[in-house]
């Protein structure tokens, strides 16, 4: 063995970051990963078609077409992220770089220059 972790062979052999042990999807967050679980949690969606009379509401999670749909999308590594939520992250990020600097970071500057 070559000393590196060889990967989840559930998960195609790959190293799972939000790994989600019912339907083997992996997800670049746990937001995400909590978003593609649905229904009712008393019960999952099996235990709720045995039921008398019958439940579509139980515990499941969401198929690709779903999550394709919510436009969702899978980058390189197989992994499900929502790029909404991955550009408002960018922007938010880049306002954070270009902010003005508080008279006390610039103080600080001075000192150690």
């Amino acid at each position: 063995m070559s000393g590196r972790y060889p990967g989840d062979p559930d998960f195609g052999g790959r190293i799972p970051r939000n790994g989600c042990c019912a339907c083997y999807s992996d997800f670049t967050s746990v937001k995400l990963f909590d978003q593609h679980r649905v229904g009712k949690h008393a019960y999952s969606y099996a235990e709720g078609l045995d039921m008398t009379p019958s439940r579509e509401d139980g515990r499941r999670c969401l198929d690709k077409y779903e999550m394709l749909a919510l436009g969702w999308e899978q980058d390189e590594n197989e992994r499900w992220f929502d790029p909404v939520s991955v550009e408002a992250a960018r922007k938010g990020f880049a306002e954070l770089h270009g902010r003005p600097r508080s008279a006390r970071e610039q103080d600080s500057d001075q000192a150690a220059g």
